[in-house]
């Protein structure tokens, strides 16, 4: 659960890190981009997070744009966001969507072992996501990622 503190110097900070990566993510969108929806129309009808990645599109690194890009900034906001907002190593984080661990990589480095878990719909980029882990050499953490569609979060704990 995340705990809500009065705006302090690095929650403005973050605020201003967020404005600034939303502009940039702005520029970055077609002409053909539907500012109402955030997205392009044809990919409003049809959502292609569901589409398994092959092991050589994986290998390619496209996992990163399926999961909208930005691998380094946006991993880094979602990081700053929590830390600034009282996450702490000893904590244990649920990450719903967690995807190929844009973000995921941040949280496995700075949570003590074992405290990591990850629930996303797509079993390619849960492989991607181990690979990613693999290649900076934080599967020694032991961080839990499961493969589920229905938000059983009690298989975490099994």
């Amino acid at each position: 659960m995340l705990h809500y503190k009065d705006f302090s110097s690095s929650n403005a900070r973050n605020l201003s890190m967020i404005s600034s990566l939303l502009n940039k993510i702005q520029s970055l969108r077609p002409d053909d981009a539907n500012p109402r929806l955030g997205m392009i129309e044809s990919e409003a009808k049809v959502n292609s997070y569901w589409r398994q990645l092959s092991e050589s599109e994986i290998a390619a690194g496209q996992h990163r744009n399926m999961v909208g890009g930005l691998w380094d900034e946006i991993g880094n906001l979602q990081f700053e966001f929590m830390k600034t907002s009282g996450l702490l190593p000893k904590h244990k984080l649920v990450d719903i969507g967690c995807g190929a661990m844009r973000g995921g990589i941040h949280f496995v480095r700075y949570l003590n072992k074992g405290n990591y878990f990850g629930l996303d719909v797509n079993a390619s980029l849960i492989a991607a996501g181990k690979l990613e882990l693999d290649a900076v050499g934080l599967l020694n953490k032991s961080p839990t990622l499961l493969v589920n569609d229905q938000f059983e979060l009690s298989l975490l704990c099994e």
